[in-house]
């Protein structure tokens, strides 16, 4: 589980025999280690994950009887901010987020759509919703990784049997596919291993399974992905280009 940290304390997910797996915080000593918030109360666990720190608070996901939720500590209490689904998905991954024109963008498991989708919030209760509808019943978009570009975000999707990059800016631009052809072809022919901004450019790097080699794409997150590997490049990567 990805722990979160401020200025005033480390916040992580601890276990013991009377609360459960719950959220706790520790500034490195004993005294200073307590718990935050014992969101399901009794030995029930929340299970709080997927740490992030944003605007002077922590935000996590975890879950009690009344649904899987988005909730924030600034390390004196906690406060649900939005229910996001029922009940978590077992085998949630907690996708890494990405801060958009002020707001964070969430992939969050949809167990009734059977898919992942995206979701914005700016810290607040009102602030906080699905932003649009990626794919379709059971097809699953898993938007995936995510990378800030200037005041949009990239990601990649599974969308209608492709695996296709798309940019959304959050509530200032709509979320849209960038316009030319998908990447490949899904389920898992090939795979993108990684999507990372380097200047004003996104860039893609697919491994192709059937052929064991790599391939570099790039955009600015309107056109389409544009540039293959060119002769020279070595077979992988590193993880700056």
């Amino acid at each position: 589980m990805s722990p979160g940290n401020l200025c005033h304390g480390y916040y992580n997910a601890g276990i013991d025999s009377i609360h459960g797996t719950e959220l706790w915080s520790t500034d490195g000593t004993g005294p200073g280690t307590r718990l935050i918030g014992d969101l399901c109360n009794g030995s029930c666990s929340s299970n709080p994950a997927g740490f992030m720190a944003y605007r002077g608070a922590v935000y996590f996901f975890a879950d009690n009887p009344e649904g899987y939720a988005l909730w924030k500590t600034d390390g004196s209490g906690v406060s649900r901010i939005a229910t996001l689904a029922a009940e978590r998905h077992p085998f949630d991954p907690f996708y890494p987020t990405a801060v958009i024109g002020g707001k964070l963008l969430l992939p969050v498991t949809d167990i009734a759509m059977e898919t992942v989708q995206l979701w914005v919030s700016d810290g607040e209760p009102a602030g906080t919703w699905m932003i649009t509808l990626i794919g379709e019943r059971g097809v699953g978009s898993n938007p995936f990784p995510i990378a800030a570009l200037g005041d949009k975000a990239l990601f990649i999707v599974c969308d209608s049997q492709e695996l296709r990059l798309w940019t959304s800016g959050g509530m200032a631009a709509p979320t849209v596919p960038v316009a030319g052809p998908s990447v490949t072809p899904c389920p898992r022919f090939s795979l993108p291993l990684r999507l990372q901004v380097a200047g004003n450019l996104g860039y893609v790097e697919e491994y192709v399974d059937e052929t064991n080699t790599h391939r570099l794409w790039r955009t600015d997150g309107t056109d389409a992905l544009s540039w293959q590997q060119p002769a020279g490049l070595p077979e992988r990567l590193g993880e700056k280009i």
